[in-house]
Parts: structure tokens; sequence; C-alpha cells
């Protein structure tokens, strides 16, 4: 899980199911248990979206810190 985590490579999808329901579960403010009952479109809809917001605000730190 530690690699998955530092590297972004994740091979095993019981460790990439997990990840997604940390994730969404904290993120969202929810019980892991509301995420592990949602349909797995959704869950995946919600990281991509997740996925993108963190990419903005890095991206806009980074502006920051250049001026």
């Amino acid at each position: 899980m530690r690699i998955a985590v530092r590297t972004g490579k994740i091979a095993n999808p019981k460790v990439a199911s997990r990840l997604m329901l940390y994730t969404l579960a904290k993120e969202l403010n929810i019980p892991p248990k509301d995420v592990f009952e949602m349909p797995f479109s959704l869950a995946q809809e919600l990281v991509t979206v997740h996925q993108e917001i963190e990419s903005f605000k890095a991206e806009e730190i980074g502006r920051a810190f250049k001026k």
C-alpha cells in the first residue's frame, strides 16, 4: 500500500479499491460504509473530480510561489 501511495502505481485491485474508499470517505466526510454502498461508477466519478480539484490546487500553489 505504501508503494502505491508514494508512486501512484497500483497493480493490485484490492489496494486500489481500499485507497478509493479511504479517499472518498475522508474527502466527503462520510462513513466508509456509505462509500462502500455507492455504485462503483459514482465512486469513480467522485475520485476523478477530487483528482482534478487537487491538481488545480497544486497548480495554483505553484503559481503563487513563482511570484
